[in-house]
């Protein structure tokens, strides 16, 4: 049904990204990013909601539970191959944002 509608599949993308967020449920997180993983490989969201799904996304690649962990960085992953816009050949240049993280600074 997402890939019918690029208005559904925002709303899609935002109701998945709602239920992921503070989930008391261990189930039900790592159903609702093997969900987003199939979103994130087979529908695009729209430029306006993009780079929202993309940093929700990010922040869970730090994530204390490896299956999540491993998850959204697939998503990520599947998300830029998923955005690469049809109209460029193999070669082309693509545009990509990239968050680098320092994990040698410790909080005391």
């Amino acid at each position: 049904m997402a890939r019918s509608s690029p208005s559904l599949a925002d709303e899609i993308y935002v109701q998945v990204m709602k239920q992921l967020h503070d989930n008391p449920s261990e189930r039900s997180v790592l159903l609702g990013w093997k969900l987003m993983l199939r979103l994130c490989q087979q529908v695009r969201p729209s430029a306006k909601l993009e780079e929202f799904v993309r940093s929700f996304i990010m922040q869970s690649t730090h994530s204390s539970h490896p299956e999540v962990e491993h998850t959204a960085r697939q998503c990520v992953s599947d998300l830029n191959i998923n955005a690469t816009p049809e109209h460029l050949n193999e070669g082309d240049l693509i545009p990509v944002t990239v968050v680098l993280i320092d994990h040698s600074v410790r909080k005391v």
